[in-house]
């Protein structure tokens, strides 16, 4: 993410802000990595005994479509409406455990990419085999510009809301 488009994502409302991951974002990674866990179930299925198989990588996926459910849960159900309500200082404490899952999201990126030798699948592979670590690629670019919105935009604006306002409010000034 270019920092152009950082600079044009910062100077949109908070509204707009929250729209985007719940219109974009949400749902896809909702049902991308339901798809990408069956993807790599039948790949590990179907290569066992590969010395290249991704090992794990379907338990990896569902562990980590939990998480990030659990997470998306958190901003949909407690901190967007609580922003979206003018009680943005009530959401501060779950902001501050959605960015150290943050964290946790990259870790298990990292695991991703260890899992599947960074997406690069072995010359014998199969179309489902590239094609599910193609996807995990995009996924994670997707994940992280995602991440990168609201840890350096979204979250930090949210912090500086005036207790006594709310920061949808200040965007219409």
């Amino acid at each position: 993410m270019s920092s152009d488009e950082l600079d044009t994502l910062a100077k949109r409302p908070i509204a707009e802000l929250i729209a985007d991951p719940l219109e974009l974002d949400h749902e896809w990674f909702r049902a991308e990595l339901d798809r990408l866990a069956d993807l790599a179930s039948h790949v590990e299925a179907a290569f066992d005994g590969h010395p290249q198989v991704p090992s794990g990588l379907f338990a990896h996926l569902s562990a980590l479509r939990d998480s990030l459910v659990s997470h998306i849960e958190s901003e949909e159900l407690v901190v967007f409406p609580l922003v979206s309500s003018g009680q943005a200082v009530r959401a501060q404490e779950t902001i501050r455990g959605l960015e150290l899952e943050h964290r946790d999201l990259e870790r298990a990126a990292e695991q991703t990419r260890r899992l599947t030798t960074g997406f690069a699948a072995p010359a014998d592979a199969s179309a489902e085999w590239t094609d599910l670590y193609a996807s995990l690629a995009a996924f994670e670019v997707r994940k992280r510009r995602h991440t990168k919105i609201e840890s350096e935009i979204l979250f930090p604006r949210i912090a500086y809301a005036d207790a006594e306002s709310s920061p949808l409010d200040r965007d219409k000034e």
